[in-house]
C-alpha cells in the first residue's frame, strides 16, 4: 500500500560507532550488577548472557528502527520508483533487505549464544562463547558498510524528489514549447504553479490543484519533458516521460494553431501521435490561442487533430472554453473511478 504523499527521511549508520557503543554499553551495565555471594560459575553466566543482551538490544534497535524507514519496492509508488532509477536509488528496497537480513542473523547469534551459555561449565568457556558471538555480530555489521555508504549518497537525491499527491486525480498537460502550457494550467487552477525539479535533468515539472465536486484534482505540466519525439529523447528523458505515465489520468495536449511558438502545426501533430502511442490515459486536445488564431487556422487545427478524442477550442488568457475543458476532464475522471 503505498502512502498518500510519500517523503522518503533516512539516515546512514555509523557502523564502527554502533559496535563500540553496543560493546562498551553491555560492559558497563555489567559491571553495575551487584553478584556477591554468587559461585563464580553462576556469575559468569549472568555477566556474559546480559552482555551479549545488551550488545545485541542495542544494534538490532538502531538497525531495526533504519530497516523501517526503507520500503520495499510495493511500499513505493510507481512514480518514485521511476524516479528511483533516475538517481541512482533503484537499490534503496535492496538496501533495506540487505539491513533486514542481518537483523535476522544478528538474532540468530544472540539466540544461538544464549542457549550455549545455558549449557556452558566454565566461566572460561562462557567467555569464549560471548567473544566469538561479538566477532560474528561485528562481522555481520561490517557487511553493511557498503549499504551505509550507498544510503549515505543517496539522502540529499532523495529530497530533490518532487512532492506528489497521489490520492489525488491528475491530469498531466502536454504539448510543445510555447503553445501555452503554464498559462492553461493557472487558468484551470486559477493560480500560479509549484514548480518542483525532476532530479538529474534539468526539467521541472509544475504543479497546480483546482476543485470540482468536492474534489481535489491535481494538474502537472512538463516543460521541456513531454514536447519533443520519441526519437530525440535520451535515456534519461525517457524514464521521467515513464514516471509521468504513472501519474497522469487525464492527458490534455496542447495545440497552438498561430506560428506564436515556432513550431509548425505539422511539428505539433508528430509530437500528439507521439504522445498517443506513449500514454495508455484519456486524452484530451485542447486548440489553444482561440483568440488570437486566424479562426480559417484554428478549424484546420481543430478538423487535423480530430479522430482520436475530444477536442475543444479554448483561449487560456481569455478563459474561454476553460469551464468545458473542466467539465470533460471531470466526465474521465468519474468514469475512471466508476471502474
Amino acid at each position: 500500500m503505498t502512502a498518500d504523499t510519500q517523503r522518503f527521511e533516512l539516515y546512514a549508520i555509523d557502523i564502527e560507532a554502533m559496535i563500540d557503543s553496543a560493546f562498551e554499553s553491555a560492559s558497563t551495565e555489567v559491571e553495575k550488577e551487584n553478584l556477591s555471594g554468587l559461585r563464580p560459575i553462576v556469575k559468569a553466566r549472568i555477566k556474559e548472557k546480559k552482555r551479549v543482551r545488551i550488545s545485541t538490544n542495542i544494534i538490532l534497535r538502531r538497525l531495526k528502527k533504519l530497516r523501517a524507514r526503507i520500503p520495499d519496492e510495493s511500499q513505493v509508488n510507481p512514480f518514485h520508483l521511476s524516479l528511483f532509477e533516475l538517481i541512482g536509488a533503484a537499490k534503496l528496497p535492496e538496501a533495506g533487505r540487505r539491513i533486514q537480513r542481518t537483523i535476522d542473523r544478528i538474532g540468530r547469534v544472540r539466540d544461538r549464544t544464549l542457549s550455549k551459555l545455558n549449557r556452558a561449565r566454565s566461566p572460561s568457556s562462557m567467555y569464549r562463547l560471548r567473544q566469538q558471538a561479538y566477532g560474528e555480530i561485528a562481522s555481520d555489521c561490517r557487511s553493511l558498510k557498503r549499504v551505509m555508504e550507498f544510503i549515505d549518497r543517496t539522502i540529499p537525491k532523495l529530497g530533490d524528489l518532487p512532492t506528489i499527491k497521489f490520492q489525488l486525480p491528475t491530469v498531466v498537460i502536454a504539448g510543445c514549447p510555447n503553445v501555452g502550457k503554464t498559462t492553461l494550467l493557472m487558468a484551470l487552477t486559477g493560480s500560479r504553479p509549484e514548480i518542483k525539479p525532476i532530479p538529474f535533468t534539468t526539467q521541472r515539472i509544475q504543479i497546480g490543484y483546482y476543485e470540482r465536486s468536492w474534489q481535489r484534482i491535481q494538474v502537472v505540466d512538463t516543460p521541456g519533458l513531454l514536447d519533443r519525439p520519441l526519437e530525440e529523447r535520451n535515456r534519461v528523458e525517457m524514464k521521467a516521460i515513464e514516471a509521468m505515465r504513472h501519474l497522469a489520468d487525464v492527458l490534455v495536449f496542447v495545440v497552438d494553431p498561430t506560428d506564436t511558438s515556432g513550431f509548425p502545426i505539422e511539428s505539433q501533430l508528430n509530437l500528439l501521435e507521439g504522445m498517443r502511442s506513449s500514454f495508455d490515459t484519456p486524452m484530451i486536445t485542447a486548440v489553444n490561442k482561440d483568440d488570437m488564431a486566424d479562426p480559417e487556422a484554428v478549424e484546420r487545427a481543430v478538423k487535423s487533430v480530430g479522430g482520436s478524442g475530444p477536442v475543444l477550442r479554448v483561449s487560456s488568457t481569455q478563459g474561454t472554453g476553460i469551464a468545458e475543458l473542466r467539465e470533460l476532464i471531470w466526465s474521465y475522471l468519474r468514469d475512471s473511478e466508476a471502474n
